[in-house]
This record gives C-alpha cells, structure tokens and sequence, in this order.
C-alpha cells in the first residue's frame, strides 16, 4: 500500500530546517523507496488547497499525488502552510487559530483514500510562538506595527494546540498524527532533524551534517533600529533590512522579547491544563508540565 507523511509545520517550529535536511537526503531517501517531494514542486497543491473545494478539485489534487509518488511506494511532503495559516494578524480573513486545518485535513484525507498516512506536526510553547510570529510579519513587513498593537488584536485564548490537533485527528481518522514540541531543539539541531526522520525512515547513511540556521530571529537592537528606520524613512526599507537581519540577529545579541512577566505568565496559566493533556495524549516521553 502507498503511504505519505504529510509534514505541516506548525510555522515557527523547525520547518525550514527539517526541509533542509530532506532536500539534502534525496537521493538517500528515494533509494529507500521515499520521494520528497521540495517546496517548489508543491505550488500547485498549495493552489488546490486554497480554492474552493469540489470534486473536480479533489480528482486534481489526488491526480497531482498520483503523478508525484511514480514508481516509489512513498512520498514526504512539507510544507508550514499546509494546513493554513495561524490566523493572528489582524486584517486576516479569520482570527480563529489555523481556521482551515480541520477542512484541509478532511479534504486531504479524502484524496489520500486508501493510502497509509501520517501527518507530522510541531508545536510550541504559546508565549514564544506569539513573538516569534510577530517578528517573522515584522521583519517580512507583513506587520508593520508595534508588538503591543499586535497583541492586542490577538485572541490568546484561541493558542489552544490540543484542541486544534484534536479536531485534526478527528479530520482525518484513519490518519496517524505525530506530535513533537519545536523546544527539543534545544539538544541539538543535529538530533531534531534526526528524530523527525525516524519517523518514517530508517536513518542509517542519512546526512545530518552542515547544519546551518535558517531564518534567524532578530536580536533586540536590530529590532529597535528597524523599527526606528520604517518611522524615519517611511516605506519599504528592503537594503535596510537585509542589513540588520545579516548583522545583528539573535545568533549574536539579545533576542527580541516583547511580553513581560505577567503577560506571559497570564498566557501560559491560561493554557496549563490544555497544555498538560497535550503532552501526557500526544507526547508521553515529555513530563506534562514542558510548558510551564
């Protein structure tokens, strides 16, 4: 029977990385029987997803995998946005947190109908994931106001990932769904990509070196002089800010935090329960109170 590991992010959590390192094991995987198939070959599925489902559309995207796996028996794929978006800048269509996970996994796992599949997701702590989402709009100028107007439009009671996976599970029944928390990369990034491979492959002879950062975060200072460069200068400051994100990322200062004590302890008591049922359902092998 065919079967594919749909990796779906979460965004913030690795997904650059991992993509990294499946791109460099390839040809490794494929002599295993594994396609992966790279970001750039997933443009079309990524525009069935987002137009209107019919099942014109659904022949298309199972025609598209079809044409994908060829003569192997299994496919990877990975993408952060494949199961939409978190939903937190204001001005977006839905606030609700990744408002079309539960239809896409549904959708996908119509098409996928007879195939074994297991669906990867990261996820992380709701404090860092909320700065790490603001400072990827900032620095990408999707957000272009203060962390504080940001927050507030925020609905934090939505940042509830164990309901969210469970929808998803529900979504796609006869689906595997693997968790993992994004913080285990604190072992190593040679280990995270290493664990995120033995699930579905054997690892022996696969390539985990040359491991190399991928989307720095900002430091502090290159946040303060950014945000002073947009006031004084006004529009998109493109050379400005490929000089700040090169120079003065948090690989080297101070990373940028913007919630305070109270606030991020307001954030995470809100969420304790939830998040020790995240834990003790999905990821047994960490204490339930990992996000604490």
């Amino acid at each position: 029977m065919r079967s594919i590991t749909l990796h779906c992010g979460a965004h913030k959590t690795g997904s650059s990385l991992l993509q990294d390192k499946l791109k460099r094991n390839s040809r490794r995987l494929l002599a295993a029987g594994i396609r992966y198939v790279p970001q750039e070959s997933l443009e079309p599925l990524m525009a069935l997803l987002d137009g209107r489902p019919d099942p014109e559309a659904e022949g298309q995207i199972r025609a598209y995998f079809e044409s994908m796996i060829g003569e192997v028996n299994s496919l990877v794929v990975s993408h952060e946005s494949l199961l939409g978006f978190a939903g937190l800048v204001a001005g977006e269509a839905s606030q609700q947190f990744y408002a079309k996970a539960v239809s896409r996994a549904r959708l996908l796992a119509r098409c996928l109908d007879g195939w074994n599949i297991q669906l990867i997701l990261y996820t992380r702590r709701q404090d860092s994931f909320l700065e790490s989402v603001y400072l990827e709009g900032f620095r990408e100028e999707y957000i272009l106001g203060t962390f504080q107007a940001f927050f507030e439009n925020v609905d934090t009671q939505q940042l509830n990932w164990f309901t969210l996976i469970r929808e998803i599970e529900q979504a796609m029944p006869k689906g595997q769904i693997t968790v993992r928390p994004f913080e285990s990369i604190s072992e190593g990034s040679r280990p995270f990509a290493e664990k995120f491979f033995k699930l579905f492959v054997k690892t022996d002879g696969m390539d985990f070196g040359g491991i190399k950062s991928h989307r720095r975060g900002l430091s502090m200072p290159a946040y303060r002089l950014l945000q002073g460069a947009r006031i004084r200068l006004g529009g998109r400051q493109t050379l400005v800010r490929k000089v700040l994100q090169r120079a003065m990322t948090n690989r080297w200062l101070p990373s940028a935090i913007f919630l305070n004590d109270r606030q991020r302890a307001d954030l995470l008591f809100a969420h304790r329960l939830d998040n020790q049922s995240l834990f003790q359902e999905y990821m047994p092998e960490y204490p339930p109170d990992f996000y604490s």
